[in-house]
């Protein structure tokens, strides 16, 4: 009678582990799965972003636009003091360029100054 009962808790304890196990699986397939639906969706998203150069006043200015609604509205330089905009067509392009790669990246579009400078030699 003791071995029978052995044996019937024995059996119960790898069933137990059989289910937890198969809970496990299942629960990891659904993370797995889900953080792939979530990479697509963010892919998605990357490819949501448009900029728009247009001229202003002395010079050239950017907008950034997030799934066709205005996101950034640029008609100055950043990160340099006063209200100057770019001076040629090709600055304003590649500041827009720039920041839709860091808002892709996850990044704060915002530029530093030894950016600006860089930005500044295209013509």
């Amino acid at each position: 009678m003791i071995t029978a009962m052995n044996y019937f808790l024995k059996m119960k304890r790898l069933m137990g582990t059989r289910v937890h196990n198969i809970i496990v699986i299942a629960l990891s397939v659904a993370i797995s799965v889900s953080i792939l639906i979530f990479q697509c969706k963010k892919g998605q998203r990357s490819s949501s972003y448009e900029s728009l150069v247009y001229p202003v006043k002395y010079g050239w200015g950017y907008d950034i636009l997030v799934k066709d609604s205005l996101f950034i509205h640029q008609e100055s330089i950043p990160a340099m003091e006063g209200n100057m905009p770019f001076t040629t067509k090709a600055q304003a392009m590649e500041a827009a360029r720039r920041v839709i790669s860091k808002l892709k990246k996850g990044e704060s579009p915002s530029f530093s100054r030894s950016e600006i400078e860089r930005i500044m030699l295209f013509q």
